[in-house]
C-alpha cells in the first residue's frame, strides 16, 4: 500500500536549511513563498526605508525551521542594487503578493540611488561579535564595489 509520502517530495531547496551566506542570490529567491509573518516584517522594513526619524532596529526570532534565514536572504535581495538579478527576482515575487510594499521599497531605494544598500550578511561563528560585524561590513562593502578606501584602511590596520 502506498502512502502520500510516496507521491510527494520537496524540491531540493526546501529539503535543507538555508544559510544566509551560501544561499544568497536569485536561485534561492525564485521559489520563495512569503508567509503572512514574513510579509509583516517586509512591510515594517519597507516603511522604515524613508528618511523620517524612526526606530529601525529589528529582531527576528523564532523556532528552528520557521523561515528566519529564508526571510533574511529575501530581504538581502530586496535591498540590493537596482539591476542585480536577485533584486529583480525578489521584487517580482513581492509585487505578486504585495504590490504596495514592493512600490515602497522601490521608491525608497530610488531616492537613495541605484546601488541599493551595503548589505552586511554574515553567519556568526565562535568569535567576538565585533569581529563578526567587521567581517560582515567588509564583505558588504567589497560586494557593493564602493569601498576601496575603507578596505585599504582595514588592510593597513591588520
Amino acid at each position: 500500500m502506498k502512502h502520500g509520502i510516496d507521491y510527494v517530495s520537496p524540491k531540493g531547496r526546501f529539503a535543507r536549511s538555508v544559510n544566509v551566506e551560501r544561499d544568497a542570490g536569485a536561485h534561492s529567491i525564485e521559489s520563495y513563498l512569503p508567509t503572512g509573518r514574513a510579509l509583516d516584517v517586509i512591510s515594517r522594513v519597507a516603511r522604515c526605508l524613508d528618511r523620517q526619524p524612526r526606530t529601525r532596529a529589528f529582531s527576528i526570532t523564532g523556532p528552528y525551521g520557521t523561515g528566519k534565514s529564508s526571510l533574511a536572504v529575501f530581504l538581502d535581495a530586496l535591498l540590493g542594487p537596482a539591476h542585480d538579478s536577485a533584486t529583480e527576482v525578489a521584487l517580482g515575487v513581492l509585487r505578486a503578493v504585495d504590490p504596495t510594499d514592493a512600490g515602497l521599497i522601490e521608491d525608497s531605494k530610488s531616492a537613495l540611488g541605484s546601488k541599493g544598500f551595503i548589505r552586511a550578511v554574515v553567519t556568526a561563528t565562535k568569535e567576538p561579535v565585533s569581529a563578526t560585524m567587521v567581517r560582515a561590513l567588509l564583505h558588504g562593502v567589497r560586494f557593493s564595489g564602493r569601498g576601496g578606501s575603507a578596505l585599504r584602511l582595514h588592510a593597513r590596520n591588520q
